[in-house]
């Protein structure tokens, strides 16, 4: 006995399944995504949007908390530098407020040969009927060359999706919406210099956690220290945090290896600013102004028919120049109070590199007050490092 499927759609059936084609299922699904869209256009035509309602409530919410604004800033390493601008969570922000508009982002390509992964993202703009399509690729090697595993490429898709969504979204919500508001939440970001200090701690500790040392931040951001950290600083090494924690980059990406090898990762890389005599630590040179001390090669020996001083000249002072063949020694002299506050305060930056508190610096080590005010400084940091717990 046979059976009879009667069907009065536009599609043929299967004489043998009497199921619909794919045709026909694919003309369905077309047919009611643009009843969707055509509904939510009519219904954005309804509702217009506000442009200052939507300036004030991107504003509002990127500057909602220190944290909420923290996120909205990002950073990419870009020829040994950091680019930083506004992130995929103010993107968020900016979809949210802007209103009447469809946003969505998908994996578009894997190339396991050439080593990449491609994503796509488009930003709808119900109201005015503009869409605008955002593309970006990731690479899915490790720093060896090596391919991705298949979890990897997953994570590193998603990183990719996030990074067209918010290039698509910010192109297609005009800037003048929402730069006021990235701008204030930067200001929310720097902070004052009453809480500098703790930020600038809280930063380091963050980018600890994940494998970058203080030498490494301070070669990237081109300072001699962690004390020449500025409030214009917070904004980068916050970024900095949020793509490591986000995956967008790593490690390897944002801070190089310091340009002086092992020996410069030691003494926080190339100094630089008010850091620049520790270099002293790693060339083993003393610091300009100084007078190297001689060694037993370098000292000239007594010459036998030299003169001998004059008669009549009284005792010789300290300072004096010794006579030929006489080991030197001369006392140094007596250091200003603005030199030993400068060596307290670089005794207070060698405990935030990480130096031991014998590895006294050669052009301060003279065994008198500066020395002793490096250590004292260095002493205090790290007491003031226990009372707040770290």
């Amino acid at each position: 006995m046979s059976e009879v499927t009667n069907y009065s759609g536009n599609g043929e059936i299967d004489p043998i399944t009497g199921e619909v084609s794919e045709t026909e299922t694919v003309s369905m699904a077309a047919s009611l995504t643009k009843a969707e869209i055509d509904q939510q256009i009519a219904t954005a035509h309804r509702f217009p949007r506000s442009p200052a309602r939507v300036a004030d409530g991107i504003t509002m919410y990127a500057t909602w908390s220190p944290g909420a604004a923290s996120e909205c800033n990002y950073a990419l390493p870009r020829g040994g530098k950091s680019l930083t601008g506004p992130s995929i969570r103010l993107a968020e922000i900016i979809a949210a407020e802007y209103g009447n508009c469809r946003v969505g982002a998908r994996v578009v390509h894997v190339d396991r040969f050439e080593k990449f992964i491609e994503a796509e993202a488009v930003f709808h703009d119900l109201e005015k009927n503009t869409a605008t399509t955002a593309r970006t690729r990731r690479r899915i090697v490790d720093a060896k060359g090596r391919l991705f595993s298949d979890d990897m490429i997953i994570v590193t898709g998603n990183a990719a999706c996030s990074i067209a969504k918010r290039n698509a979204v910010l192109a297609g919500v005009p800037k003048a919406l929402w730069m006021p508001a990235y701008e204030q939440a930067l200001k929310v970001i720097k902070g004052d210099a009453k809480t500098l200090t703790e930020r600038r701690d809280g930063a380091l500790r963050a980018l600890g956690a994940f494998g970058a040392t203080p030498a490494m931040i301070c070669e990237a951001l081109e300072i001699g220290g962690p004390l020449e950290i500025t409030t214009d600083h917070m904004p980068t090494l916050i970024a900095w945090h949020n793509a490591l924690k986000d995956g967008t980059a790593s490690v390897e990406s944002l801070f190089p290896a310091p340009s002086g090898g092992k020996e410069a990762e030691k003494s926080g890389g190339s100094p630089k600013g008010s850091a620049a005599k520790m270099a002293a630590l790693a060339d083993e040179k003393p610091a300009a102004g100084e007078t190297p001390a001689k060694t037993p090669e370098e000292t000239p020996q007594a010459d036998p028919g030299a003169d001998a001083p004059g008669e009549g000249q009284g005792e010789t002072t300290p300072q004096a120049a010794p006579a030929d063949g006489a080991e030197e020694t001369v006392a140094p002299a007596e250091p200003t109070d603005e030199e030993i506050a400068a060596a307290k305060a670089r005794g207070a930056e060698g405990f935030a590199l990480g130096m031991a508190p014998r590895a006294v610096p050669k052009d301060v080590k003279d065994g008198g007050p500066r020395e002793a005010a490096w250590k004292a400084g260095w002493t205090e940091a790290r007491d003031d490092a226990k009372a707040r717990g770290e």
